[in-house]
């Protein structure tokens, strides 16, 4: 089955547009963030991981409320909102000179932007055949990893010739295009508030009720489950690399956001490879895939030294992209499997939620750790702990395997 359906799709193609052109700012914008604290400020390691707990801290506390907030309204509508309220923040950040002020105005950014996720998988499961899912998912993540390429390589090249604050300057207006796409989408007739089948509940009995979805759910919990603890130790020393390149190669600032476009390379070819399956593979494999390349890639970065060769981190990140793509293909495709229209903005916003705590604390454990000791050690030991969790997600996956088999051979009378 072909694309080709999908690309007849108005009302899709029109989200889908919009999401690419936001995508392509969010990465001009997050290597402009890092470069500004690392180069530009000089910052410390621990105010690195604040990055990415002024990020997620609203992911974490916002989200299971956003998803029932957005169940019963216009979900393009209100992804429309949420993007010009992100624009006027992107832009107040270009007058700001205070890292404090900074931080802050970021996690109220961060707040806005909690609508997004549950409201795009909403939409995708409410206006594209259940037979082209898969490929909308995987199309959605070719085009955030072709941002994730071009957008670092560009904006850590014009961060580094002007300013990282024209980074920023370029998410705005990116958002703001992004905006005008969405209004046309918003014009058209579809429905895209809550659907007809069932009445409106209490909220705190719709947030209860995609809990319970969850945890009844085996597959949603185990996916849940360990791409929670593969991010967390992802995101001991993801945010830490800034870091590392300093210490070894502080002549070439631009590395970071080459590095960042080739693990975009590295997804785009999971998605690409995904995009081709009728139906979704073993989710469990998937993960375990995904835990062994980014060992790999944390214990090998664990011994570079100066005067490495630069292909050697660049065949690295595809390495490391080809992990993240596998993290991110799977979850986005067990939430459209295991939920129902009805559910699914309530179920994805949770997963969202759940994520983001390891973005919170994780960045935070990773810097304390990278001071006390140091960057290689917390590389050593973060792609250690992935080995083992993958283990643990073997173990379960047999289980698992041999409990179908019992109850094939011995059913219930």
């Amino acid at each position: 089955m072909s694309l080709q359906p999908l690309f007849k799709n108005r009302l899709f193609m029109k989200v889908f547009a919009s999401y690419s052109i936001s995508m392509f700012g969010i990465y001009f914008d997050r290597v402009a963030i890092f470069l500004l604290f690392a180069y530009v400020w000089q910052e410390r390691p621990i105010m690195l991981a604040f990055i990415a707990v002024a990020i997620a801290l609203p992911q974490v506390i916002i989200s299971p409320f956003a998803g029932v907030f957005i169940e019963h309204r216009n979900k393009v509508k209100v992804m429309l909102a949420a993007d010009i309220l992100t624009a006027l923040f992107t832009f107040s950040l270009l007058f700001i000179t205070n890292t404090w002020l900074f931080l802050t105005v970021l996690m109220l950014r961060s707040t806005i932007a909690t609508v997004h996720f549950p409201a795009e998988q909403a939409i995708i499961k409410h206006i594209v055949p259940e037979a082209l899912v898969l490929r909308a998912v995987s199309l959605n993540g070719i085009s955030a990893q072709a941002a994730r390429i071009i957008g670092p390589v560009i904006g850590a090249t014009l961060a580094a010739i002007y300013s990282p604050l024209l980074c920023l300057f370029i998410n705005g207006v990116s958002l703001l295009f992004s905006s005008l796409i969405l209004l046309s989408a918003a014009k058209e007739k579809t429905d895209f508030s809550h659907p007809p089948i069932r009445e409106k509940q209490p909220f705190w009995e719709d947030l209860q009720e995609g809990l319970r979805i969850i945890l009844q759910t085996n597959t949603l919990l185990i996916c849940f489950g360990y791409s929670f603890l593969g991010f967390f130790a992802l995101q001991m020393v993801d945010v830490q690399f800034p870091v590392l390149f300093r210490l070894i190669a502080p002549e070439h600032p631009e590395l970071m956001g080459w590095i960042m476009s080739f693990v975009g390379i590295g997804s785009i070819f999971i998605y690409g490879m995904m995009s081709k399956q009728r139906k979704m593979l073993y989710p469990a494999k998937l993960l375990m895939t995904s835990f062994a390349c980014l060992a790999i890639v944390f214990i090998s970065a664990s011994f570079l030294t100066s005067g490495f060769p630069l292909s050697v981190p660049l065949l690295m990140s595809i390495i490391l992209g080809i992990g993240v793509g596998l993290q991110m293909f799977v979850a986005q495709s067990v939430i459209q499997k295991e939920t129902t229209g009805d559910t699914i903005a309530r179920v994805s916003s949770l997963y969202h939620a759940i994520i983001n705590v390891s973005i919170l604390v994780a960045p935070l454990i990773g810097a304390l750790l990278v001071e006390l000791f140091s960057i290689y050690i917390v590389l050593k030991g973060s792609g250690i702990l992935l080995l083992l969790i993958g283990s643990a997600l073997l173990l379960t996956h047999k289980r698992e395997n041999q409990e179908r088999v019992e109850v094939t051979r011995h059913p219930s009378i």
